[in-house]
């Protein structure tokens, strides 16, 4: 081969190869997943006032909430649990919690979960808990009392050697 058709052949090939990179990108911007967007947010901003009065209505109360997960391999089965303490530390026991969480990187599957006592706090199961980072909105009910807070939990994957 000659050094001209080498050389249109570096050009051709360079060409073919910018091509195929922008077909990749393109395919994965259209992913619907990447598109993926907390419709909530919005709807924060909108109410920041009402927002704003929970906060207060939160610290008067002086409730707290711990969140934990359940590590995973894979996308399946797990559970968070939440914590629900008063403000001397005591646990807040009787209560109604409810959750709602999304997976940072899936904004748009979010879940909605019942949480019952159970071992060190409320236990809501999710049927496909991933690994990463997820936003959990955590709802208290008991009485009149009401908390509303807002967490992230990072969970982990379970180490291949507890699987044994």
């Amino acid at each position: 081969m000659d050094a001209g058709t080498r050389w249109k052949a570096g050009v051709v090939g360079s060409l073919a190869g910018v091509v195929g990179l922008y077909v990749v990108l393109i395919r994965i911007a259209a992913d619907p997943a990447a598109l993926a967007h907390d419709e909530r947010y919005y709807q924060h901003a909108i109410n920041h006032d009402a927002e704003r009065a929970i906060a207060q209505r939160n610290a008067r109360l002086g409730w707290r909430v711990a969140l934990a997960a359940t590590p995973v391999v894979a996308p399946g089965p797990g559970s968070f649990t939440a914590t629900v303490t008063d403000a001397a530390g005591a646990p807040v026991t009787g209560a109604t919690v409810r959750l709602t969480a999304f997976h940072l990187a899936h904004a748009n599957v979010v879940t909605t979960a019942q949480a019952s006592p159970g071992a060190g706090g409320y236990v809501a199961k999710v049927e496909a808990l991933r690994p990463g980072l997820w936003e959990v909105e955590v709802e208290v009910y008991r009485g009149t009392d009401h908390l509303r807070t807002t967490g992230r939990v990072d969970v982990g994957r379970t180490a291949m050697a507890a699987l044994r």
